[in-house]
């Protein structure tokens, strides 16, 4: 077991290894990175968090892709996607410059949320035409690079929702078939589950169901989400430390 810090470990799982199927590559090395994050009202701590290590992030990136790296950036809330940064190389100062103008705004009008929609959007490169009118801002286009290390952060405290805003066995199952869908693209899934108001719906396990899907990472921070930040470093320090070799789940001490 790798120790992080004092409150928060990585416990590395049983999912098979990162190196079986395409577009695996070792880290540190080439990455092509996104971030797909809830912005939602009860996310304003773990968003708060973010905004304030929004540099730390893009250095720990930079780093462990040794200067190689393709970014994007991908919102959503209740019933739409938003693109903020296509994957592109070279974009760390327009990606840091949304991060930091990054709010919750944007009031949840339930509990379930479209993050199976913007894992959708980014998994299946789609653009707003492809969706129906008014689901998506933005189109998802930038090409996941042969040969380099393919990850999604997915930051969420809630349950999938598709664009229908409540929770249901349709949407779960497509939560489940894009972590499947990811592996076989060679997209890794890093699940970071910030359990504001609990595991009401066992939002928890179908993260880390994803997660283990893609052969990915799940993740757990505090109650408030305040230490969201710190989480996604340790993600992308942990793999870099094992070389890519095994997927892993980080969860409270």
């Amino acid at each position: 077991m790798l120790q992080l810090n004092v409150e928060l470990r990585i416990e590395w799982g049983p999912f098979g290894t990162l190196s079986e199927g395409g577009g695996d590559a070792p880290l540190p090395g080439p990455l092509d990175l996104v971030f797909v994050l809830d912005a939602t009202s009860s996310m304003r701590d773990a968003i708060a968090s973010v905004r304030t290590g929004a540099q730390t992030i893009l250095d720990a990136a930079i780093a462990i892709s040794e200067s190689n790296l393709q970014l994007g950036l991908v919102t959503f809330r209740d019933q739409q996607v938003i693109v903020m940064n296509d994957l592109a190389l070279d974009n760390s100062v327009s990606v840091r410059q949304h991060l930091d103008r990054l709010s919750t705004q944007f009031q949840g009008v339930g509990n379930p949320e479209s993050w199976d929609e913007a894992l959708n959007t980014v998994v299946h490169r789609l653009r707003a035409s492809q969706r129906p009118i008014g689901f998506q801002s933005g189109n998802f286009i930038g090409v996941w690079r042969p040969g380099v290390y393919h990850l999604i952060v997915l930051v969420t405290d809630a349950p999938p929702s598709g664009f229908d805003i409540v929770s249901s066995p349709a949407s779960v199952t497509h939560a489940r078939a894009l972590g499947a869908q990811a592996r076989g693209l060679g997209i890794h899934i890093a699940s970071v589950f910030v359990p504001t108001g609990g595991d009401y719906d066992d939002q928890a396990g179908l993260l880390r169901e994803v997660a283990e899907l893609s052969r990915g990472v799940y993740v757990e921070t505090d109650a408030s989400g305040s230490d969201l930040a710190t989480a996604i470093v340790d993600v992308l320090t942990a793999l870099a430390a094992e070389s890519g070799l095994r997927t892993a789940v980080r969860v409270r001490s």
